[in-house]
């Protein structure tokens, strides 16, 4: 039974995410404290640190725990395999997106009129860091599910194994 961690890619891309999401904060709140995404950046950029933190946190309690009772014969789902947290990722990264095309309409029709050079390059930097954000959580969202099904073929194989008998060519005795 092996430990329940995150995946190291995903643990990866969670830590960039992280990252990208202090640095789009920073940027929303620069322009206009978040008025170019109609303030879903900000917003958006708090509940992904939350749901990061969150998980981490949860997995180091989680690994914890597991180290202290092992007693299941199946391997336990990783934080990142659990269905709410798929949820939470896909959730996250359609708001990334929404937030991404509010910002590009935001500047193209409204803002490019108004605004020094400064602020321009500003708000057409933000759109770009919000589309990698969107674009990684969804990944993110895609390895997490991709990793679910490979355990739960996992758990359909160790079914399948300790329903042959003891002397069974497929069983080891």
């Amino acid at each position: 039974m092996a430990a329940i961690t995150l995946p190291p890619q995903i643990r990866k891309s969670l830590y960039v995410s992280l990252g990208l999401s202090f640095i789009i904060f920073i940027f929303s709140l620069a322009s206009n404290l978040g008025d170019n995404s109609f303030f879903i950046d900000p917003i958006a950029s708090v509940l992904t640190v939350i749901q990061h933190l969150t998980l981490f946190w949860l997995n180091r309690s989680k690994r914890r725990l597991f180290l202290q009772s092992r007693r299941s014969k199946y391997p336990q789902y990783p934080l990142s395999s659990l269905i709410p947290s798929i949820i939470c990722f896909w959730l996250l990264g359609f708001l990334w997106t929404i937030s991404s095309a509010l910002i590009v309409f935001n500047a193209v029709f409204i803002i490019l009129d108004s605004y020094s050079n400064r602020s321009r390059a500003v708000v057409l930097i933000e759109p770009l860091f919000a589309a990698s954000e969107a674009i990684l959580l969804l990944t993110i969202a895609v390895l997490c599910t991709k990793h679910r099904e490979a355990y739960q073929q996992m758990i359909v194989v160790l079914d399948s194994d300790s329903s042959l008998p003891s002397g069974s060519p497929g069983r080891p005795s």
